[in-house]
């Protein structure tokens, strides 16, 4: 008799817990379902560009901006946007997409993680070395390549890691919900010979993390 009973309370709780599983799937379903991207002009705001900066959003974005480089696995996104501007005198790009949670980086994606943790620390203890050596010497480069790809706890207390495409800044966050990625990128995702990219003569006033953490709350208040 206490083992059917003890057959029965686990078939309850097993069937409790599938039932509250089968419930937060259709909850980050929905939320993932309402995710809307943001406006051209809120990007541009948040990048600190001038009011003269006109991006434009695409939707299609071609498989090169994301498998340029072989060894980078960026998974299956749930949908993509790129902004650009093709007009006045500056030309820039900023990509932007939304995964299932735990779609982004897919395979090894602990140990991309742990990747970066790692680089992180010791970044700073060349450059701490270094400048034992030459005390000094000092540049902005330095602080803005650390600040974009160091892990950094933003001000909804969700953790973001950096990581550097090519020669741009990427940023990543990983939520219950969902995972969202942007990066910057200076080739132009659109080729129309009548508005040919136009020169990079102003660059975006906000450091990346910054722009980074407003479309991630963005994305959150959804």
């Amino acid at each position: 008799m206490k083992f059917k009973r003890f057959i029965y309370v686990g078939l309850v709780l097993g069937g409790g817990l599938f039932g509250c599983y089968m419930a937060w799937q259709q909850h980050a379903k929905a939320v993932l379902e309402r995710l809307r991207p943001p406006s051209p002009d809120q990007v541009r705001k948040w990048a600190g560009l001038p009011e003269s900066t006109h991006l434009t959003m695409f939707t299609n974005v071609p498989d090169d901006v994301w498998y340029g480089d072989e060894s980078i696995d960026l998974g299956k996104f749930k949908w993509v946007r790129a902004y650009e501007n093709r007009k006045g005198s500056n030309f820039t790009c900023f990509v932007l997409a939304v995964y299932e949670s735990g779609s982004f980086w897919p395979s090894n994606r602990t140990k991309f993680i742990n990747d970066l943790e790692q680089n992180r620390k010791k970044m700073i203890y060349d450059r701490e070395q270094f400048h034992k050596k030459y005390p000094k010497y000092q540049t902005k480069e330095e602080e803005a390549i650390e600040l974009a790809t160091s892990p950094r706890i933003m001000p909804n207390g969700q953790k973001s890691y950096g990581f550097i495409i090519g020669l741009f800044p990427a940023r990543f966050a990983l939520h219950p919900e969902f995972d969202v990625l942007a990066y910057e990128y200076v080739d132009p995702i659109s080729h129309d010979d009548r508005h040919p990219p136009a020169d990079l003569t102003e660059k975006p006033t906000n450091s990346f993390y910054e722009f980074y953490t407003n479309i991630d709350a963005f994305l959150s208040s959804q």
